[in-house]
């Protein structure tokens, strides 16, 4: 694939591909609703839940101490974005164009560092348990608020826009050489737009953000 125009829009892949697979996983949702309408209460509530983002505190207000099942499943589904050869392990150079994506430019040493500091069995790659034990702190730490609103910029039109459109979405994927068809962007905005502005304000990307697993 070609390589993104500029850094700037690299740094839009990671989260553009996290926002797509919360669209992947809603229209799934939605499909198995359709095909089994007389189905368990339990598909009823799962559709009729509110979309809530990741939250680090759990429901006695007390911080989360451990990752959520959907927390983990959203590192894997993210963690086999960059698991290029399938092998169930990220080695140097994938987790180079990881961080790249997330706008992070390392050297080699930097990245050994980091899969040394969780690689448990002395493989020199990351697996995905490390991978968790690399990311839990993330998650569950500080609040990511500001840095998401700072990827909000990467998406709308310009600095003063109050939402991001289906054209930005349609522009940044072009950019990225991301091969989203018109509809799948229009699904992610339709998803992320609480309340039917047309278009994802910065609290409804923060909350899209969140849900995705993939912020410090």
């Amino acid at each position: 694939a070609a390589a993104p125009s500029s850094p700037c829009a690299a740094r839009g892949v990671a989260p553009l591909r996290a926002w797509a697979r919360l669209r992947t996983r809603a229209r799934d949702r939605r499909r198995r609703a359709a095909a089994n309408p007389g189905g368990p209460m339990a598909d009823a509530a799962l559709m009729l839940a509110p979309k809530l983002p990741m939250h680090r505190f759990n429901t006695t207000g007390l911080k989360q101490k451990e990752l959520s099942e959907e927390q983990k499943q959203d590192l894997k589904e993210f963690f086999d974005d960059y698991d290029a050869d399938g092998s169930g392990a990220i080695d140097d150079k994938e987790l180079k164009v990881m961080m790249k994506d997330m706008g992070l430019v390392l050297t080699r040493e930097e990245l050994m560092a980091m899969i040394l500091e969780v690689d448990e069995d002395g493989s020199g790659e990351m697996e995905f348990c490390e991978f968790i034990q690399m990311m839990r702190p993330k998650v569950l730490g500080k609040d990511p608020r500001e840095e998401i609103l700072k990827a909000f910029s990467l998406f709308a039109a310009d600095e003063e826009a109050e939402k991001i459109t289906f054209e930005d979405l349609r522009r940044v994927a072009d950019e990225l050489h991301e091969p989203f068809t018109d509809q799948e962007l229009q699904e992610m905005v339709d998803e992320a737009d609480a309340v039917g502005l047309g278009g994802v304000t910065r609290e409804d990307f923060v909350a899209v953000m969140r849900r995705t697993g993939i912020w410090s």
